[in-house]
């Protein structure tokens, strides 16, 4: 579980992820939770699952799950066994962003999920803002972090690290103005 304030460099650490299982041939999938749109309840975990290059796994399984909301249990029970299968034949990363604009139904698969899959080759990294989270996801992530699951909070960068940051951007040494200028952002690697 990734959190930090926003622009602190979750979406990217995800992303990185994704980047280093494929050079391991594993797959992987990225979702985010949309903030304004909360007509699709599991939007996040849908995306991560159904739609990468290749997706984990294939669209056409959605078909067949209990999608209505008094079919949750079903649902959740449907994607444990999908989700089983599919890391056995091979192992797989679910990056869920975002999280802080999940519904409770989200929430519910968030902590759902990966407890049971344990034992199967599936590595969950979920992301959310520092202190936007509800109550509902607050309750699930320290539910899987009683079970095991690491937090890694972000913090601003230091003053050493935003020099070596704009020294990156600008392809040579800032000087002092410079560098007074980027610590204005106070360490949020965004700004």
């Amino acid at each position: 579980i990734l959190d930090g304030a926003a622009g602190f460099g979750k979406t990217r650490l995800l992303s990185e992820a994704l980047t280093l299982a494929s050079g391991f041939d594993v797959k992987g999938g990225f979702g985010a939770v949309p903030a304004a749109d909360r007509a699709v309840p599991l939007g996040g975990l849908i995306d991560a699952l159904f739609e990468g290059s290749p997706p984990i796994i294939e669209r056409e399984t959605l078909r067949g799950l209990h999608m209505a909301e008094a079919e949750r249990y079903w649902l959740l029970q449907d994607l444990e066994d999908i989700l089983e299968r599919a890391a056995l034949e091979s192992p797989f990363l679910v990056c869920v962003d975002d999280l802080q604009w999940g519904t409770s139904r989200c929430a519910a698969a968030v902590r759902a999920l990966p407890l049971p899959l344990r034992s199967v080759p599936i590595v969950w990294l979920y992301s959310c803002r520092t202190g936007d989270v509800p109550d509902s996801m607050r309750a699930a992530f320290v539910e899987l972090e009683d079970a095991g699951a690491e937090r890694l909070s972000l913090g601003p960068l230091r003053d050493e690290a935003v020099v070596e940051v704009v020294a990156d951007v600008i392809g040579a040494e800032p000087d002092a103005a410079l560098v007074e200028i980027a610590k204005r952002a106070h360490g949020n690697p965004f700004f």
